[in-house]
């Protein structure tokens, strides 16, 4: 991590716009990434919402693997729930409805998405 006082932020800017071009476009993506999590927050129930997380950490780290999508990073139900804006009890609940959509199973601690199809439906808020 870098950081800029705002005076060479601002020179370094007007000596080299595309900077300021990419900055702009970082900080549109995050902002826009910021308002869909809120959307979810308020417009999807908990299990929706942690459908939509594994979704996200399948296109962020997912394998390929028999089984279906592996999530190789073992997330706690707590760090799910902080994830998706919801308490560990709320995470582990969520998570064991959506294994009994199939959709999704633990093997060795670790989040393997059966159903991709399934989990993109239970993500669509009700």
């Amino acid at each position: 991590m870098v950081s800029l006082r705002r005076e060479e932020l601002e020179k370094l800017i007007m000596n080299a716009p595309e900077v300021g071009l990419r900055l702009v476009r970082e900080l549109a993506d995050r902002l826009h990434a910021s308002e869909a999590r809120y959307a979810d927050i308020v417009n999807k129930d908990v299990p929706a919402r942690l459908a939509t997380q594994i979704l996200l950490l399948v296109d962020w780290e997912g394998v390929v693997s028999r089984e279906g999508y592996r999530i190789p990073t073992h997330y706690t139900h707590e760090q799910l729930g902080s994830m998706s804006g919801c308490k560990r009890v709320a995470a582990t609940r969520a998570f064991r409805e959506l294994a009994e959509g199939g959709a999704v199973e633990l093997e060795d601690r670790r989040i393997v998405v059966r159903d991709l199809d399934a989990l993109k439906d239970l993500a669509e808020p009700t």
